[in-house]
């Protein structure tokens, strides 16, 4: 990735900002290797931080999560780390999110219930929230509720490249609710 080869441009330890936003790059691409290299330098920056910043135990917390979840395909292993990540970042949008995402795939409902309250209060134009609690509500039955959040997200990627993984799943659960698949 770009971000990879910007990261040598920058001394250190400022070179190490750069990794969480390579680990999220790299965990969109599903390349486990990739976050796994961003992740153990955002360890290193915690060497001189002394450890004392929250928010970067925060993302730390998050990428484990998300490399749990996507290499063995269960949120249960992941969960832990997304509740230490929610803990450390209670206002992340991203980590609530994935929360979410991992808590409805659990069906651990009245935990996922608190997150969509959160994420429509805090964040409701954030879109990638709205496609999670589309699909938490989805997953509920619920599907007069989860058209109106992919109502807006399909208007909101009505844009977007063609291969846009989320795009493509807002489209997919659009279909299968309204009775296209």
């Amino acid at each position: 990735a770009q971000i990879d080869s910007l990261k040598e441009t920058v001394g250190a330890p400022w070179n190490l900002q750069l990794d969480f936003p390579a680990a999220r790059i790299h965990l969109d691409e599903l390349d486990l290797e990739g976050a796994r290299a961003a992740l153990a330098g955002l360890e290193r920056l915690t060497e001189y931080e002394g450890g004392r910043e929250a928010r970067l135990r925060g993302r730390i917390a998050w990428i484990e999560g998300r490399i749990a979840e996507l290499e063995h395909g269960d949120c249960g292993r992941a969960s832990s780390s997304y509740q230490r990540a929610r803990d450390l970042q209670p206002t992340a949008r991203y980590v609530r999110t994935t929360r979410l995402e991992c808590l409805t795939a659990l069906g651990r409902w009245d935990e996922a219930e608190q997150e969509v309250d959160w994420l429509l209060t805090h964040w409701p134009g954030w879109t990638t929230s709205r496609l999670a609690i589309a699909q938490y509500f989805a997953a509920r039955g619920r599907s007069e509720e989860a058209l109106i959040h992919l109502d807006y997200v399909l208007r909101t990627w009505s844009d977007a490249d063609p291969e846009y993984r989320p795009a493509l799943e807002a489209r997919a659960l659009d279909a299968r609710l309204r009775g296209g698949q």
